[in-house]
C-alpha cells in the first residue's frame, strides 16, 4: 500500500467516524472548546437525539438555556421512574427538587440514608428518624430523637448503637459511647468481655467499687494501679504488690 492509499484509508476512516452519531458528538465538542457559535444548541439537540438526556440537559445548564435544561432533565425522571431504576430516579428526582419523590425512590431502592438526609432537610423529623433506624445508622436516629425531645426512643437507638459497635468489634468506641450516655455497668461488661481489664478498673474505681477495680487491675497485671488502691483503702503498705511490681 502506498503513501498515498494509506493517507485516503485513513481519511475515509475519519469520514465514516464523523457520520456516527459518536463522532459528531466529539467534533462538536471540539467546536464548543472552539468557540465555533451555534455548536453547543448543536450539541444539546443531539444529545436529546441519541437518548443522552442527562448530557443534555447539562450542557443547556452550561449554555444558560435553563428551561430547555430542566425539560431534558424531567423527561429523564420520567424514563427512570418508569423503569423502576429507583436510586437514579431519586438521584434526578432531587436534582430537580421533587424531594418527596426522591425521598419514596430512595426508600424503594433501599437507600435509607439518603432518603433520610431529605426529609431532615424538609424538617421532617420523625420519618428521618424512622429512615436512619432503617439504614442502621442509629446515631443519626438518636440524635434527631434527643433533638425532638424524644428521650425513650433516643435511649433505645444508642443501645442499638452500642450493640451493633460490640458485634462490629468496635469495643472501645461501644464503651466510650456507653460512659458517655452514663451506662457504666454496661460499659464495664464490656471491656471485661473483651478481656480488657484496666479499662474496666477504671470505671470500676471511679464508681468506687472498688474491690472488684482491684481485681481487673490485677487481671489486667497493673499491680502498681491495684497496690494504689489497696493502700488508698487501708492507708498501709501492701507488701504482695511490690513483690508482683518487682517481677514485672
Amino acid at each position: 500500500m502506498t503513501v498515498k492509499d494509506q493517507i485516503e484509508r485513513q481519511f475515509q476512516e475519519i469520514l465514516n467516524f464523523l457520520v456516527t452519531p459518536e463522532g459528531k458528538i466529539e467534533f462538536l465538542k471540539k467546536a464548543i472548546k472552539a468557540s465555533i457559535p451555534g455548536a453547543g444548541p448543536t450539541l444539546v439537540a443531539l444529545y436529546e437525539a441519541a437518548g443522552k438526556l442527562e448530557e443534555g440537559g447539562e450542557l443547556a445548564k452550561q449554555l444558560g438555556e435553563s428551561d430547555r435544561s430542566l425539560a431534558l432533565y424531567q423527561r429523564l425522571y420520567d424514563q427512570l421512574a418508569k423503569a423502576n431504576k429507583e436510586e437514579e430516579a431519586g438521584r434526578v428526582a432531587y436534582y430537580l427538587g421533587r424531594n418527596e419523590e426522591a425521598i419514596g425512590h430512595y426508600d424503594r431502592a433501599g437507600k435509607f440514608q439518603k432518603a433520610a438526609q431529605i426529609a431532615e432537610g424538609l424538617g421532617q423529623m420523625n420519618r428521618a428518624i424512622d429512615l436512619y433506624e432503617k439504614a442502621g445508622w442509629y446515631d443519626d436516629a438518636a440524635r434527631l430523637a434527643e433533638e425532638a425531645g424524644q428521650k425513650d426512643k433516643s435511649s433505645q437507638l444508642f443501645k442499638r448503637q452500642i450493640d451493633d459497635l460490640e458485634k462490629e468489634g468496635m469495643v472501645d468506641e461501644a464503651c466510650k459511647l456507653a460512659e458517655k450516655l452514663g451506662m457504666i455497668n454496661r460499659s464495664v461488661e464490656m471491656y471485661q468481655r473483651a478481656n480488657l481489664f484496666g479499662q474496666a478498673g477504671r470505671l470500676l474505681e471511679m464508681i468506687e467499687k472498688h474491690h472488684e477495680a482491684m481485681s481487673c487491675y490485677e487481671q489486667a497485671g497493673l499491680f502498681e494501679e491495684a497496690r494504689r488502691l489497696a493502700e488508698k483503702l487501708s492507708q498501709m503498705p501492701q507488701k504482695q504488690y511490690y513483690e508482683l511490681i518487682a517481677q514485672l
